[in-house]
C-alpha cells in the first residue's frame, strides 16, 4: 500500500510540474505566428495555449478531483474557498453548495458536485461566456489566488490537486481578459476603418 501511495504521489507531482512548465509550449505556439505578428496577438495566443494545457491537466487528474468528494471531513478554509470560485466559474448556483438558512458552505452538498459533470464542465468552459458580475468578483480575488500558487502549504491537504485547480482558474481569467481586450481592439479597428471610409 505504501508503494502505491508513493507511486501515486510521484505521478501527481510530475503532472503538477508539467503544468507549471507550460511556458515552452506557449512560446512555440507564439513563434508559429511568425515574426510579423503583433505583440497583442502573441500574448493572446500564449494565454490560449496555457488555458488549453490547464484543461489537459484537469483531465489528467480527473480521478483525484473526484476523490475530493469522497471525504466526509471538510477541507480547510482555503480549499473550500477555491472550490467556491471554481463553481462560480462554471456557472453553478450557490444554492447547490450553500445552506438555505445561513448561506454558508455545506460540505455535504459541495462534495456531491465533485463528479464527472464538473470536470467535463471545466474542460468545456468558454471564458467569454462567464457572467460579467462573476468575472469582476473573481478579478478581485485573482491576486490572492496567484499568491497562493507561490506559497507551499497553502493547500496542504491534497495540495497539488487544489493547486492545479487554482492554476486552471487563473489561466481561465487571464484568457477571458485577453479575449475582452482582443474584442475591443477589433471593434476599435472596425470603427476607425468605417470613419476613414466615410471621410473619403
Amino acid at each position: 500500500m505504501k508503494a502505491d501511495k508513493k507511486t501515486d504521489a510521484t505521478k501527481i507531482n510530475k503532472l503538477y510540474k508539467n503544468a507549471k512548465l507550460c511556458e515552452k509550449r506557449a512560446n512555440e505556439a507564439v513563434t508559429e505566428l511568425g515574426p510579423d505578428a503583433q505583440e497583442e496577438d502573441k500574448e493572446h495566443k500564449s494565454k490560449e495555449i496555457k488555458f488549453k494545457i490547464a484543461c489537459e491537466t484537469i483531465q489528467a487528474i480527473k480521478d483525484k478531483i473526484l476523490d475530493i468528494g469522497k471525504f466526509r471531513v471538510p477541507p480547510k478554509r482555503e480549499p473550500q474557498l477555491l472550490l467556491q470560485l471554481l463553481f462560480q466559474c462554471i456557472g453553478l448556483s450557490k444554492d447547490l453548495y450553500e445552506t438555505s438558512s445561513t448561506h454558508k458552505v455545506d460540505w455535504e452538498k459541495m462534495r456531491l458536485l465533485m463528479n464527472d459533470e464538473l470536470v467535463a464542465s471545466m474542460i468545456a468552459t468558454d471564458p467569454t461566456a462567464i457572467d460579467k458580475s462573476v468575472f469582476l468578483s473573481l478579478e478581485e480575488q485573482k491576486p490572492e489566488l496567484e499568491e497562493s500558487l507561490k506559497e507551499e502549504g497553502t493547500y496542504d491537504y491534497y495540495g497539488e490537486i487544489y493547486a492545479m485547480i487554482c492554476e486552471w482558474i487563473v489561466c481561465l481569467m487571464d484568457l477571458r481578459t485577453s479575449c475582452d481586450e482582443k474584442r475591443e481592439r477589433e471593434e476599435a479597428a472596425k470603427k476607425a476603418a468605417e470613419e476613414e471610409e466615410d471621410a473619403e
